[in-house]
């Protein structure tokens, strides 16, 4: 958006310039979200999970390695974000009309754990699960040496084919470790979701300057560096709250 009306209005301010104006007046740069719909199977199974969680506090939490992949285009006009404050609805006809002549796009994997950021790695075609596993080798188990020298720790994945199939639960019981039973369609649950959504939006900032696909790769990697552990922190301490609301709210989505 702000690109279309620089080229209409040619100006001497620079896009950060301009970023900040539009915050100092209230406004934040959004994606305009997708409506989840949960089945009413796994509603059940969102609620129940929850709810036997209910009396963990935040130090019960401090063992899990949450992770997950994340896919990251730049073109396509997969994305739509607009200017609007808090108190506003979004406002489709502020979206840019014009796709991004080329698509770039990466899939990432990365773990987060409570005492720092685990490892973000590229992965390159499909994920099946003999790549999978390799992603686990090269990005899993250096993090969990590191932070968990006792290996007292849970691995958090959610439910894809390549993360509960035979091939992965075989590799996983191998190495001795121990895994939690996720809920179905539970990413307000997975923290690693709210670092994905940052980065995304942080993303942003410098895309006009991402000409590859290395490119994107080496801006994401910069990005999940410059994350403050403090932030990540932060998320493990709404573990608690997150397992009220999901309760709360009869296993629907929340606002995690």
């Amino acid at each position: 958006m702000i690109s279309e009306f620089l080229k209409v209005n040619p100006t001497s301010f620079s896009r950060a310039t301009i970023y900040r104006k539009l915050e100092g007046m209230g406004y934040s740069r959004r994606c305009l979200r997708k409506q989840v719909i949960i089945r009413n199977a796994n509603l059940i199974k969102r609620r129940k999970w929850a709810k036997s969680w209910l009396r963990w506090v935040v130090s019960d939490w401090m063992g899990h390695i949450f992770s997950d992949e994340t896919s990251v285009q730049i073109g396509g006009n997969r994305k739509i974000y607009v200017w609007r404050k808090n108190d506003e609805k979004d406002r489709p006809h502020l979206v840019p009309k014009k796709a991004r002549s080329s698509v770039l796009k990466v899939v990432m994997w990365g773990c987060i754990t409570s005492k720092g950021k685990g490892i973000l790695l590229p992965v390159e075609g499909a994920i099946n699960s003999a790549k999978y596993c390799q992603v686990l080798q090269d990005g899993l188990l250096p993090v969990a040496d590191w932070y968990y020298p006792d290996d007292n720790y849970i691995f958090v994945q959610d439910n894809a084919p390549c993360h509960s199939s035979a091939q992965t639960r075989e590799w996983l019981e191998e190495r001795q470790i121990r895994v939690s039973q996720w809920p179905p369609q539970s990413p307000d649950i997975n923290l690693i979701e709210n670092v994905w959504r940052w980065m995304k939006i942080e993303l942003q900032k410098s895309i006009d300057a991402i000409e590859s696909r290395q490119d994107l790769i080496d801006s994401l990697q910069r990005i999940w560096r410059e994350i403050p552990d403090e932030k990540v922190m932060e998320l493990y301490h709404s573990l608690p709250t997150r397992m009220a609301a999901i309760v709360k709210s009869k296993g629907t989505m929340t606002k995690y």
